[in-house]
Protein backbone atom coordinates (compact mmCIF):
# COMPACT_ATOMS: atom_id res chain seq x y z
CA UNK A 1 0.00 0.00 0.00
CA UNK A 2 2.53 2.31 0.92
CA UNK A 3 3.79 2.19 -2.81
CA UNK A 4 1.05 3.09 -3.96
CA UNK A 5 1.03 6.01 -2.08
CA UNK A 6 4.23 7.21 -3.39
CA UNK A 7 3.51 6.53 -6.69
CA UNK A 8 0.04 7.97 -7.02
CA UNK A 9 2.03 11.14 -4.89
CA UNK A 10 5.31 10.72 -7.87
CA UNK A 11 2.72 11.19 -10.77
CA UNK A 12 0.84 13.62 -9.33
CA UNK A 13 4.00 15.62 -8.63
CA UNK A 14 5.06 15.06 -11.63
CA UNK A 15 1.69 15.78 -14.16
CA UNK A 16 1.48 19.36 -11.70
CA UNK A 17 5.37 19.68 -12.83
CA UNK A 18 4.18 19.42 -16.03
CA UNK A 19 1.05 21.34 -16.06
CA UNK A 20 3.14 24.04 -14.41
CA UNK A 21 5.98 23.92 -17.68
CA UNK A 22 3.24 23.91 -20.30
CA UNK A 23 1.52 27.09 -18.07
CA UNK A 24 4.73 28.79 -18.17
CA UNK A 25 5.40 27.73 -22.04
CA UNK A 26 1.89 28.94 -22.96
CA UNK A 27 2.66 32.63 -21.21
CA UNK A 28 5.80 32.83 -23.56
CA UNK A 29 3.91 31.85 -26.55
CA UNK A 30 1.03 34.27 -25.85
CA UNK A 31 3.60 36.84 -25.12
CA UNK A 32 5.10 35.98 -28.72
CA UNK A 33 1.46 36.28 -30.18
CA UNK A 34 1.34 39.45 -28.84
CA UNK A 35 4.49 41.15 -30.24
CA UNK A 36 4.05 39.45 -33.81
CA UNK A 37 0.24 41.06 -33.64
CA UNK A 38 1.91 44.29 -32.59
CA UNK A 39 4.35 44.02 -35.81
CA UNK A 40 1.00 43.00 -38.18
CA UNK A 41 -0.77 46.23 -37.18
CA UNK A 42 2.22 48.26 -37.47
CA UNK A 43 3.57 46.87 -41.05
CA UNK A 44 -0.60 46.95 -42.09
CA UNK A 45 -0.47 50.70 -40.85
CA UNK A 46 2.80 51.19 -43.06
CA UNK A 47 1.03 49.48 -45.82
CA UNK A 48 -1.85 51.35 -45.94
CA UNK A 49 0.39 54.59 -46.10
CA UNK A 50 2.28 53.69 -49.36
CA UNK A 51 -0.54 52.94 -50.87
CA UNK A 52 -1.73 56.01 -50.28
CA UNK A 53 1.15 57.58 -51.20
CA UNK A 54 1.64 55.70 -54.31
CA UNK A 55 -2.28 56.49 -55.22
CA UNK A 56 -0.91 60.49 -54.72
CA UNK A 57 2.01 59.27 -57.30
CA UNK A 58 -0.12 57.99 -59.80
CA UNK A 59 -2.25 60.91 -59.74
CA UNK A 60 0.39 63.47 -60.24
CA UNK A 61 2.29 61.19 -63.07
CA UNK A 62 0.96 62.91 -66.13
CA UNK A 63 2.21 66.55 -64.25
CA UNK A 64 5.54 64.28 -63.65
CA UNK A 65 5.25 63.05 -67.40
CA UNK A 66 4.68 66.59 -69.11
CA UNK A 67 7.55 67.93 -66.77
CA UNK A 68 10.07 65.51 -68.27
CA UNK A 69 9.16 66.13 -71.66
CA UNK A 70 9.05 70.31 -71.29
CA UNK A 71 12.89 69.97 -70.02
CA UNK A 72 14.42 66.71 -72.57
CA UNK A 73 11.94 68.23 -75.76
CA UNK A 74 15.34 70.52 -77.00
CA UNK A 75 17.65 67.20 -77.16
CA UNK A 76 18.09 65.96 -80.43
CA UNK A 77 18.31 62.72 -81.55
CA UNK A 78 21.32 61.42 -82.33
CA UNK A 79 19.94 59.29 -85.34
CA UNK A 80 19.15 62.21 -87.43
CA UNK A 81 22.23 64.30 -86.91
CA UNK A 82 24.30 64.28 -89.74
CA UNK A 83 27.91 63.87 -88.48
CA UNK A 84 29.56 62.80 -85.46
CA UNK A 85 31.26 66.39 -84.39
CA UNK A 86 27.15 67.17 -83.94
CA UNK A 87 26.22 64.06 -82.41
CA UNK A 88 29.05 65.01 -79.68
CA UNK A 89 27.54 68.01 -78.97
CA UNK A 90 24.06 66.97 -78.64
CA UNK A 91 25.12 64.68 -76.39
CA UNK A 92 27.11 67.37 -74.31
CA UNK A 93 23.72 69.29 -74.56
CA UNK A 94 22.41 66.44 -72.85
CA UNK A 95 24.65 66.18 -70.42
CA UNK A 96 24.75 69.57 -69.21
CA UNK A 97 21.35 69.64 -68.75
CA UNK A 98 21.13 66.83 -66.82
CA UNK A 99 24.27 68.75 -64.42
CA UNK A 100 21.64 71.87 -64.47
CA UNK A 101 19.48 69.88 -62.36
Amino acid sequence: MPYVIATLSLLLLSSLYANMLLYAQKSRIELQNQIAQSAIELQNAQIKDMALQSETYHCDLDSINEYIRSKFNHIADERTLPTCEAKLKELEKALGVYDEG
